[in-house]
């Protein structure tokens, strides 16, 4: 496996994106295509968000994250999402996005990442709680029903 890299928006990025978020789809609750048009939510995470990706050896992406890092004032990042492909679950893989994002917020001065998760996913829980997720109080996040928000104060990771 490659390590992680920027996917740009180009038509090789959008379609390989397109292709995984098809593939870790039903991963999401509910599915990520009930609530967006997938070509449509790549166009835009590939305009406004930081996407980066691995890739097998055959050139598939098998892993990705994509994460709003543009809140300056606050210098708060949001991830969108992070999933990786069920034929490479295990591998270390979604550890492995987390802290390049880690990395990449706090090469953009970013002190804070905020997510939201479905209660139901309590293995991505537990990945975030591992690399210091904390649940957030009502002050700092406002979740959706049925979903966990949590945030990492980026000061609090150790470097990598």
């Amino acid at each position: 496996m490659s390590e992680p890299v920027k996917i740009t928006r180009s038509l090789e990025g959008a379609h390989a994106l397109v292709g995984f978020l098809n593939r870790v789809d039903s991963d999401f609750s509910p599915p990520l295509s009930m609530r967006v048009n997938l070509s449509n939510y790549v166009d835009k995470l590939l305009e406004n968000a930081e996407v980066f990706g691995i890739y097998n050896s055959l050139s598939r992406l098998v892993g990705a994250f994509a994460v709003y890092a543009n809140d300056h004032e606050n210098h708060a990042a949001y991830v969108s999402f992070i999933a990786t492909d069920p034929l490479v679950r295990g591998m270390g893989l979604g550890r492995k996005l987390m802290m390049c994002m880690v990395t990449h917020c706090r090469d953009l001065n970013m002190k804070s990442l905020k997510l939201e998760v479905s209660r139901a996913n309590q293995v991505a829980i537990e990945l975030y709680r591992k690399v210091g997720f904390q649940e957030c109080s009502d002050q700092m996040c406002d979740a959706r029903a049925n979903a966990l928000s949590m945030i990492l104060l980026l000061n609090k990771v150790p470097q990598s």
